[in-house]
């Protein structure tokens, strides 16, 4: 699936920007018609689950220019979108390039991996308990006279396992 396309100018007019920038984001074909970057940005930041941060870092861009980021935007919705910004510098002067590419399913593959590991690592340590648990018990029924052999002692085993 391509990425959403945003190129923003020195001024921070849209120059260009591509349908799937407004697919991916949910936003009117007429976002960024008057080239102000100022309404499109609000209707980004609507949709992320920290707008203000979201705000904080785009801003932080715009006043470093030469600077390169690369990063990850968690949407209220609860997608995931791979930011990448990159400065664009030309005869017209200086631009910023926004790549958005969606990510969410990676994301979510990474997550139920993520717990597929935990679940294996805890499933593992119960075995080793239960195990653990049951030379316990052996140990203390014949510490109080249990031999092994016998049938009472394999009784009480089974009852407290």
């Amino acid at each position: 699936m391509p990425d959403g396309i945003l190129i923003v100018d020195g001024d921070r007019r849209v120059i260009a920007h591509n349908q799937r920038m407004l697919d991916m984001w949910k936003m009117p074909s007429d976002a960024f018609a008057t080239g102000a970057e100022q309404r499109g940005l609000a209707l980004l930041a609507s949709q992320v689950a920290e707008p203000a941060e979201f705000l904080r870092r785009v801003e932080w861009l715009y006043s470093n220019p030469e600077k390169e980021d690369r990063d990850e935007i968690a949407l209220a919705d609860g997608r995931t979108f791979e930011r990448i910004a990159l400065p664009v510098r030309g005869a017209g002067g200086y631009a910023r390039l926004w790549v958005y590419r969606n990510v969410t399913a990676r994301k979510q593959s990474e997550e139920r991996a993520r717990l597929l590991a935990k679940e294996r690592a805890l499933r593992m340590a119960a075995e080793e308990s239960e195990h653990r648990l049951r030379l316990l018990a052996a140990v203390g029924l014949r510490l109080n006279g249990f031999p092994p052999g016998d049938l009472e002692f394999a009784d009480v085993v089974r009852q407290l396992i």
